[in-house]
């Protein structure tokens, strides 16, 4: 009879602001008695960036190029910088909401596509509300 070894994986629990519209301004800098906070686990190894979120997706309006919209939530990291390749959301100006791979096209525009590169929307950054980077899709 073989014997199962399970091996769990160090994790620890951080809390970070839970927010319902991307918005630079929504994110608070600090604990404040009004803010609502999910609390995310992280494997040993992993970081969680300065002005790290979850964003409930209830309800908005998402155009999604990698299938991340039927997840409830998203843990996003606002960055202005980002690689070729990143898993992006982008929030434009009239409120409509990108999920996709981010290539750079020009020093203003970026492409947001699928895994394959077939289907995409080029982004002006001009016309840019939000830009962050996606670290994972809960269903919670």
């Amino acid at each position: 009879m073989e014997v199962l070894k399970i091996r769990p994986e160090p994790t620890r629990s951080v809390k970070v602001p839970l927010l319902t519209e991307l918005d630079e301004g929504s994110i608070p800098s600090d604990s404040s008695a009004d803010t609502h906070y999910y609390p995310y686990t992280i494997k040993d190894g992993e970081h969680v960036f300065p002005r790290t979120f979850a964003f409930e997706t209830c309800g908005a309006n998402i155009i999604d190029f990698i299938g991340a919209a039927h997840f409830s939530l998203w843990i996003i990291e606002q960055r202005r910088l980002f690689l070729n390749g990143d898993r992006v959301i982008v929030q434009m100006e009239d409120g409509r909401i990108f999920a996709g791979k981010a290539k750079i096209l020009t020093y203003s525009s970026l492409i947001i596509r699928n895994n394959e590169g077939i289907n995409c929307e080029v982004v002006d950054f001009s016309k840019v509300r939000f830009l962050g980077r996606l670290v994972r899709e809960i269903n919670a």
